[in-house]
């Protein structure tokens, strides 16, 4: 089974500190947990921009 979705708005509207506490239940790499939030935290490029 293949989805098609969207994901460029979905982490607008997550809750990142719940999220994180959620992925830290089963991630016990810190150093991973820190490359999730700074993901969630980092802009869009766009053209450069």
């Amino acid at each position: 089974m293949v989805a098609d979705i969207d994901l460029e708005k979905f982490f607008d509207s997550v809750n990142h500190d719940v999220l994180m506490e959620k992925l830290a239940t089963k991630i016990v790499d810190g150093r991973v947990l820190c490359l999730v939030r700074l993901y969630l935290e980092a802009g869009l490029m766009a053209d450069g921009l």
